[in-house]
């Protein structure tokens, strides 16, 4: 899996960067944000992905736009949210506990929102809820994730007509490391110390309006990277 991680991260960070779409650090981002859709998988081989209960609270973000920019933007606030999220429900075990808590924190998280939006320079208005969503049925290898209404926390960022993140913020499958948006399985000897947020990646590129959307990306550049990489690692 961590091969496949690096050869997706360069190979999509170099192709979005020799075309001059991207300056390096938008290719990477973007690239990461590929990377982080595949399944996740425990580092003892489980897909955790099959073992979200349909009880789960989930986090969706929803950008202005697809413009690049926007989409940054979008990273940025996912960012910060997630932090602050885990850092309300940090230590509690309940889900009902959980729930009230997330859902109390709708103000506060929206003034976050808000406030990382201003300081990035832009004027999006940002509206944030929280309750039953409706995600699209996606399919993920032979996994599929059936289509219907699940609790999440929304954040809506301008007119919300752009590419959305989403994931698990409970139950704490696994955690994902901002660094190089590898999702890693959370050890038992990390439970009740800080650390990142708790999240279960699933999904990054979810259509706005709810359609379900299919994507593939091959790539020769990548099959050539896993030639070298296994030539020199062999």
């Amino acid at each position: 899996m961590r091969k496949g991680l690096v050869l997706a991260t360069v190979a999509v960070s170099m192709f979005l960067t020799g075309v001059g779409y991207f300056n390096q650090s938008q290719a990477v981002a973007q690239a990461q944000d590929l990377v982080v859709a595949q399944p996740v998988i425990a580092e003892d081989g489980t897909d955790v992905t099959d073992t979200i209960p349909g009880d789960a609270i989930r986090l969706r973000i929803i950008a202005n736009s697809d413009d690049p920019a926007d989409q940054k933007l979008k990273r940025d606030v996912r960012d910060q949210i997630i932090v602050a999220v885990a850092d309300e429900i940090r230590g509690l075990k309940d889900h009902d506990a959980i729930k009230a808590t997330i859902a109390n924190s709708v103000p506060e998280m929206n003034d976050l929102a808000a406030k990382i939006i201003a300081e990035k320079g832009y004027s999006y208005p940002v509206q944030t809820d929280y309750g039953n969503v409706p995600f699209p049925t996606k399919m993920y290898g032979d996994k599929v994730y059936p289509a219907g209404e699940y609790e999440a926390l929304r954040i809506q960022i301008g007119e919300a007509a752009g590419q959305n993140w989403w994931c698990v913020l409970f139950p704490p499958l696994c955690f994902v490391d901002m660094a190089n948006g590898d999702a890693v399985a959370q050890p038992k000897d990390m439970e009740g110390k800080k650390q990142p947020a708790p999240i279960t990646t699933v999904d990054v590129k979810d259509s706005a309006d709810g359609h379900e959307q299919e994507v593939e990306v091959r790539s020769a550049l990548v099959d050539k990277l896993s030639e070298w990489w296994d030539k020199i690692f062999a």
